[in-house]
């Protein structure tokens, strides 16, 4: 396995393996009943048969699921066991979040998604197995059920506290979907999602013409990304320590002419750190409705020109025209009423490189992306507008 998977699988890893031994202990401790067992599992099938949570923040229901385990021990000792089969209900519903989160993460890996080869996944699911070998051997010789009552106690804490530093952005995600939910149903057009590589530099380009576009990319998309945001919202106070520290945007001045651009720079190590970096190249929201594309600016050529193995996934959201938050009829949020299920489509083409003679010089880096983007429009059964074709040599250098 590459070293960017390995970076993306251990975290999930490592919490798995703490759940398998914070069960280990309930049993020990409480005797838990099958039934209650049962429970969790039919739950989990149940949330699994949903499908509607993103894959990118599945494991935010790790943090869920290990706070829930940590109430089960803690009410435990508390009541003295006074309501065993309550707190056995919410240690079940705990461990089927806990499962439910590393499942998600899980199929990314399986050979379906193409992600690597079926020996890599037995070498992964012998690494699972492992993790039972270990719980086993971590309890050995325990006799006394207060004893495990109490060093569960001290583990779900411990496994509580590692999934919200690992996975608080998930969790924060995933506590803001319902809010997602009410105001837009999201589509997702293309089979992109299931090829795209688990872990490693993506470059996601997209048509921008809405606030919230970077909302609808993240949510048809299986990995956490990293969006390319102007300062006007960046320096919103109570927006700023979510962006700066959570989602960890990369910032781009609101400034219309400037000698340099170290926010590329920034995107450049995003990359190099295997992220998905979002980027609207566009640099400025929709505003007329005749004009649906608006010529790319050099950034992103820049960004591939340094980087120039990086996959590029071109995409059309359709749908955020007209939408609250555009410049349909006005300034967003203007003269349009609030949007509640509002439907939006969103094209994904298939990972592709930049081919190095394009990359050469920056317009026909602009305009080949802008070409893909338009591309992939067609996907979701839209008329096909005009290709854009490189301007005469007189009018390239003012480009």
């Amino acid at each position: 396995m590459n070293n960017a998977l390995i970076r993306s699988l251990w975290k999930p890893f490592l919490a798995s393996v703490s759940f398998i031994i914070c069960l280990a202990l309930y049993v020990v401790a409480t005797d838990l009943k099958n039934e209650f067992l049962l429970l969790g599992v039919v739950i989990l099938a149940a949330v699994r048969l949903v499908g509607f949570i993103p894959k990118s923040r599945a494991l935010g229901f790790m943090v869920f699921g290990s706070l829930l385990c940590s109430i089960a021990f803690i009410w435990n000792v508390v009541d003295h066991r006074k309501h065993p089969d309550n707190c056995a209900a919410i240690f079940g519903i705990g461990l089927a979040a806990g499962a439910f989160g590393w499942v998600n993460q899980y199929q990314m890996w399986m050979p379906r998604y193409n992600c690597f080869a079926p020996a890599k996944m037995r070498f992964n699911v012998n690494w699972f197995l492992l993790a039972f070998v270990v719980a086993l051997f971590y309890i050995p010789g325990m006799r006394y059920a207060d004893e495990a009552l109490l060093l569960g106690i001290y583990q779900s804490v411990a496994l509580f506290t590692l999934c919200l530093i690992f996975f608080h952005r998930q969790a924060i995600e995933l506590a803001l979907e319902p809010i997602v939910w009410l105001l837009y149903s999201v589509r997702r057009t293309g089979r992109t999602a299931y090829q795209l590589p688990p872990a490693g530099p993506l470059l996601i380009v997209a048509n921008h013409s809405s606030w919230v576009d970077p909302v609808f990319l993240a949510k048809v998309l299986p990995r956490p990304i990293t969006p390319m945001m102007t300062s006007k919202f960046y320096n919103i106070w109570f927006l700023r320590p979510l962006l700066k520290y959570v989602f960890k945007v990369i910032v781009v001045p609101d400034v219309k002419m400037r000698r340099e651009a170290p926010e590329l720079q920034l995107a450049i190590a995003a990359l190099d750190r295997g992220e998905v970096v979002v980027i609207f190249p566009e640099g400025a929201l929709r505003r007329k409705a005749d004009v649906p594309l608006k010529r790319f600016g050099q950034g992103v050529h820049m960004i591939l020109r340094d980087r120039p193995d990086t996959p590029v996934v071109s995409c059309w959201i359709e749908g955020a025209w007209g939408s609250f938050t555009s410049y349909f009829n006005g300034p967003p949020t203007k003269n349009k009423k609030m949007d509640f299920r509002r439907k939006i489509s969103v094209a994904l083409s298939e990972p592709e490189k930049v081919p190095l003679e394009v990359l050469e010089k920056q317009l026909p880096t602009r305009i080949y992306l802008m070409n893909r983007v338009l591309a992939s429009r067609e996907m979701l059964g839209l008329p096909p507008l005009p290709k854009v074709g490189l301007p005469a040599k007189d009018d390239e250098e003012t480009v």
